[in-house]
């Protein structure tokens, strides 16, 4: 499951030090919670678009997909290298 992110920047921010990902936009309260989320499906996921060149999917959005790596995966960047 993906670890959860902070509800907001700046309420985490004013609770101490935070940590974001770059590529899906999380913040998170804690390094342990940081490190765990990139070993998330919603990480792999995002860095596979990434990749694809599109945009983030919010984990809101993410967690509404039924098959993020079936039917619901981003095309795979290989394929434009042939």
């Amino acid at each position: 499951a993906a670890a959860a992110p902070a509800a907001a920047p700046a309420a985490a921010a004013a609770a101490g030090r935070t940590f974001s990902c770059n590529t899906c936009g999380g913040v998170f309260p804690s390094r342990e919670a940081h490190r765990e989320h990139f070993r998330s499906d919603w990480h792999r996921y995002n860095l596979k678009r990434k990749l694809s060149k599109m945009p983030p999917l919010a984990l809101a959005a993410f967690e509404e997909l039924e098959d993020p790596f079936g039917a619901d995966a981003p095309p795979d960047a290989s394929d434009r290298l042939k």
